[in-house]
């Protein structure tokens, strides 16, 4: 989900490091609030992963508007590690490889962003996406995607493919 802060000026704006499919543009309000549920399921090499991000803001002006972000995350290593759960720190660590060769992982996501609600019209996408890691060593992860964006907003729909490929040092 697209982050939202506050800057300076008292206004919300979403983060500059983010897809610009969708965007409140700025508004001005006095804060915002966020709920993140996650599960996390692993059953050896296979995990789900699920997370919705609810968040209102007080933003009167703005007919206080609330937005909404989803993910769900299947993923199965082919090579057999699995995605430890570490409960002190409560989020699913790294998977680490036990061959020289590094442990490979396919992946499907499906996501979604609703930034429209109140006075604000920030659109909303659904994006799939498919891919695959590879976990080099317990550091590296080299990983590339490919899917479909779904984007409707101020009455326009449109449809994007994308292609990702990222390289990654895990500390």
């Amino acid at each position: 989900m697209p982050r939202i802060y506050r800057s300076t000026n008292g206004c919300f704006r979403r983060s500059p490091i983010t897809s610009n499919y969708v965007d409140t543009g700025e508004f001005p309000g006095k804060s915002i609030r966020a709920l993140s549920l996650e599960l996390l399921w692993t059953d050896g090499p296979l995990s789900v992963m699920a997370e919705i991000v609810p968040a209102r803001t007080d933003a009167s002006g703005a007919g206080d508007p609330s937005f909404f972000g989803s993910s769900l995350v299947v993923s199965y290593v082919l090579t057999g590690e699995n995605r430890p759960y570490d409960p002190h720190v409560g989020y699913a660590r790294r998977i680490i490889p036990v061959s020289r060769t590094g442990a490979f992982e396919v992946f499907g996501r499906y996501s979604t962003v609703d930034l429209t609600d109140g006075a604000i019209n920030g659109g909303e996408t659904a994006k799939r996406t498919v891919g695959l890691n590879w976990w080099a060593s317990q550091h590296w992860k080299v990983s590339v995607s490919t899917g479909d964006v779904d984007l409707e907003r101020a009455g326009l729909e449109g449809r994007a493919k994308i292609t990702l490929l990222r390289t990654q040092w895990v500390f």
